[in-house]
C-alpha cells in the first residue's frame, strides 16, 4: 500500500503570523517577543527566524521591524522610550468597535462588509498623509525589503479583496505607502 506522503513532494516552512491593533498592537507584539525572548532564547530565535512573516496593520510594522537588522533588544527599548515620532491618533475604541460591528452585521457577502468598512475609514478624518507617512517610517529601521520572505496583507477598499504585498509585488517602502490601518491599499486613492 503506497501512502499519499510517499507520492507527493511536501515542503514544510514556519510562518510567524502578526495581527494589527495600533501602536498598543506593536508594543503588545515587541513586548510578547521580547518575553519569549527572555524565557526561552532558542523559541523566540525560531519566531523571528520564520520562513515567512506575515503581517497586517500593526503585525505588519513588526514584522517589518523583526525582519530588519535591529536586535529585539533595540526594537523593544524604542517601544519604551520617553520620546517617540507616534501621534495620539485619538480614536475610540468603543466607537470603531460599533463601526465594525454595524458592517459585519449587515447583509452581503464578505467583500461587501470589507468595502463598507473601508469606506468609513477612507471618510474619516486623519492627520495628512505626509504626516502618517513620516510616522509609519519613523517605525522601521530600514525602507528595504529584507531578504526574509515578507508579506503585508491589506483589504483592497474598491474591491475589499485581500492583497498581499512582498518583495516581488513592485510595491516600493517610501514611495507608495499608505497606512494599512485605514484599509487603503497601496497606491489607491
Amino acid at each position: 500500500m503506497r501512502l499519499l506522503a510517499d507520492s507527493v513532494d511536501v515542503t514544510t516552512k514556519r510562518a510567524l503570523i502578526l495581527a494589527g491593533g495600533g501602536i498598543a498592537g506593536i508594543a503588545w507584539e515587541t513586548g510578547i517577543l521580547r518575553g519569549i525572548a527572555d524565557e526561552t532564547p532558542h523559541t523566540a530565535r525560531a519566531l523571528i527566524g520564520s520562513d515567512v512573516l506575515v503581517g497586517t496593520s500593526a503585525g505588519s510594522t513588526v514584522a517589518a521591524q523583526i525582519s530588519s537588522a535591529t536586535s529585539l533588544e533595540d526594537l523593544y527599548e524604542r517601544q519604551i522610550a520617553e520620546t517617540s515620532a507616534e501621534i495620539d491618533p485619538g480614536v475610540d475604541i468603543d466607537a470603531i468597535t460599533g463601526l465594525f460591528v454595524t458592517a459585519m452585521s449587515q447583509p452581503g457577502d464578505v467583500a461587501e462588509k470589507l468595502r463598507r468598512i473601508g469606506s468609513v475609514a477612507l471618510q474619516t478624518s486623519t492627520v495628512a498623509e505626509p504626516v502618517r507617512r513620516r510616522v509609519i517610517e519613523a517605525r522601521l529601521p530600514s525602507h528595504r525589503w529584507p531578504e526574509q520572505d515578507l508579506r503585508i496583507t491589506a483589504i483592497d477598499t474598491a474591491t475589499g479583496e485581500l492583497r498581499v504585498f512582498d518583495a516581488s509585488s513592485g510595491w516600493s517602502w517610501s514611495t507608495r505607502w499608505r497606512p494599512v490601518a485605514r484599509f487603503r491599499a497601496p497606491g489607491r486613492r
